[in-house]
């Protein structure tokens, strides 16, 4: 820090964004190792039940949790897209197992767990985008049509991920 400080070719500039990017990365690496720690507190142990229970198997809900776990860690995106498109009744089978999910979580608080991390999974029915007036994806040129929702709770935080429906 003191080289690029006393360097006539760098300087104070240099060295002071040198020393507050560094400061940045520690607070948020600090903060990433509470949420991890919040995380891996789970008192409902969801993610190593759901990866126990059998009519999970072959679902997205493991992957989609996975996805925001890590969103939650890193304060990634809240809100993205599966890059799966499903048909009408797979949404709907994705939808109940996605309802399963908190039922495991409500069985851990009714056998005495204190605090799920997870909380409010729910989800909406196929909705056709394009005729409600929501038919563009943010300020892109990409359109969409059918769309779902799963919604859940991860630490006091909303994430929502999106499924596109063919019809």
């Amino acid at each position: 820090m003191v080289r690029v400080a006393c360097d006539p070719r760098e300087g104070l500039d240099p060295a002071r964004q040198i020393l507050s990017d560094d400061k940045i990365q520690e607070l948020r690496g600090a903060a990433q190792a509470v949420r991890q720690a919040r995380l891996d507190a789970d008192s409902a142990d969801l993610l190593n039940q759901i990866q126990a229970d059998g009519q999970f198997n072959g679902s997205h809900v493991e992957d989609i949790l996975n996805q925001f776990c890590h969103s939650y860690v890193v304060a990634g995106e809240r809100n993205p897209t599966l890059s799966v498109e499903y048909n009408g009744a797979d949404y709907e089978t994705l939808r109940t197992l996605w309802a399963a999910a908190q039922g495991i979580c409500d069985d851990a608080v009714a056998a005495g767990a204190a605090a799920p991390f997870f909380t409010n999974f729910h989800s909406s029915p196929a909705q056709n985008k394009q005729a409600a007036g929501k038919g563009n994806v943010g300020a892109t040129l990409d359109s969409r049509t059918w769309q779902g929702n799963l919604l859940v709770n991860l630490g006091g935080a909303t994430f929502n991920m999106h499924i596109n429906i063919k019809n």
